[in-house]
């Protein structure tokens, strides 16, 4: 057997009546409280060829066959919409409060009718979210690679377990042109060695390593301090990405030499 209590804000229907669903409802039929497998969500990304997991979430899950005379249904249709529902399963003592904020948690299903004035329900519900971040390193490991920020302030550290990619920007030409024939004839070329990293991170560290990396108020910016001491000689670049929930990638270009020929 089970209590269904269910509460929310007062509403007012399309007549300006009050409706009074601040004072909690419930109501006990019965039924038993199933754990329900629902697969986890897996949100991945690709970077240098790999691919990857930079999201998880994971519920708890729960089906319960509800059996009701036709004077619930109404009642029920209220409790599915409701900022606030919680389920007591009286045989087994669990207590749990439903995930009501993320869209789809909360579903009925109508089953079959079983006298002349009873239904059968499915109502299936999530409780707990658990979210991962697989890519959001708080640990450094062996294969973690460190940027290490310097400025007026102090240092910021930002991590990644990805791979740290080697690029050559275009060149720049400079050249001149023959007053006799009209053709130019390159003088110079310029082009730069740099490094793409990529990090996963929640929108305020997203602002602030844009910030740091394509502004001057960085007095050094260091790749790997501890063993490879990269050291970034130009302001860089980063392309963030919103990924679900508030998680952005951030993919950054990163300057290290330049490249200077003489024709």
């Amino acid at each position: 057997m089970i209590r269904i209590k269910f509460s929310d804000i007062d509403w007012t229907d399309v007549d300006g009546k009050i409706i009074k669903m601040s004072v909690e409802k419930d109501f006990i039929t019965n039924s038993r409280l199933t754990h329900n497998y629902q697969p986890p969500v897996i949100t991945e990304d690709t970077w240098a060829g790999e691919t990857f997991p930079v999201q998880i979430n994971i519920w708890e899950s729960y089906l319960i066959e509800l059996y009701v005379k036709e004077l619930a249904i109404n009642m029920m249709n209220k409790m599915i919409v409701c900022r606030n529902v919680t389920i007591q399963d009286f045989q087994t003592g669990e207590i749990i409060t439903l995930d009501t904020k993320t869209s789809g948690a909360i579903s009925l299903e109508p089953g079959e009718r079983f006298g002349t004035s009873g239904l059968s329900f499915n109502l299936i519900c999530r409780s707990r979210k658990i979210k991962l971040y697989p890519e959001r390193v708080d640990n450094v490991e062996s294969n973690t690679n460190t940027l290490l920020i310097t400025d007026q302030f102090g240092q910021l550290n930002f991590y990644t377990n990805r791979k740290i990619v080697n690029f050559v920007s275009d060149p720049e030409i400079s050249d001149y042109q023959r007053s006799r024939t009209g053709q130019n004839i390159a003088t110079r070329t310029l082009s730069k060695n740099g490094v793409r990293m990529v990090f996963y991170l929640m929108e305020t560290n997203a602002i602030i390593l844009k910030r740091k990396i394509e502004n001057i108020g960085a007095t050094s910016i260091v790749i790997n301090p501890n063993t490879d001491n990269l050291t970034v000689t130009e302001i860089g670049k980063v392309t963030p990405t919103q990924l679900p929930e508030g998680l952005y990638k951030c993919e950054c270009e990163l300057i290290l030499t330049p490249n200077l020929a003489y024709a």
